[in-house]
């Protein structure tokens, strides 16, 4: 029997097309959102669903949306697997996203083209946007390249992480 999946992201249902589905039986996207027209939709601060429901949990992109004041270990490969090991999880593996420069690129990147759309209010929108979208594309190669040379000096800083973690054998549902 094949598993099901709980997508707790539903804008991430691309993951499932090119990872899940030949994997899984059944698919299941929440989100908080009823725009985005989920399956669920529920908060991941209190899933609507029973323990141990889903054989398979997707999750991209959702911690930084769990609130909790000066919390910054959660975003660290440690604060993963702890989080991961209090929920009787094990962690298989944890692959790192970017590095220091791609998450200095990103963010100089992200401050620069907010300010540049705020500073281009008065030009007509489609002109605004090709700018704002041009600096964004440019800053964006330049701050891929400079992770892509210089972001094996230092490990320990990501973007985010990808990590694959699972119920040992013996609770395995």
């Amino acid at each position: 029997m094949r598993a099901w999946d709980l997508d707790l992201l539903f804008s991430a249902y691309p993951y499932f097309i090119f990872f899940l589905l030949p994997h899984v039986d059944r698919y299941v996207g929440m989100d908080v959102d009823a725009r985005r027209r989920p399956d669920v939709v529920g908060s991941a601060h209190r899933l609507p669903f029973r323990d141990r429901v889903a054989d398979t949990v997707l999750c991209t992109e959702v911690l930084e949306h769990c609130y909790e004041p000066h919390d910054y270990f959660r975003f660290t490969r440690y604060g993963l697997a702890l989080l991961l090991d209090r929920a009787g999880l094990r962690v298989v593996r944890a692959e790192r996203i970017g590095g220091v420069f791609a998450l200095c690129g990103a963010r100089l990147t992200e401050v620069t083209c907010k300010t540049l759309a705020r500073a281009l209010k008065l030009l007509p929108r489609p002109l605004a946007r090709a700018a704002v979208m041009g600096l964004y594309l440019l800053m964006t190669a330049a701050s891929l390249a400079a992770s892509r040379l210089f972001d094996w000096v230092d490990r320990t800083d990501a973007i985010g992480w990808i990590v694959l973690a699972q119920r040992p054998v013996e609770e395995a549902v």
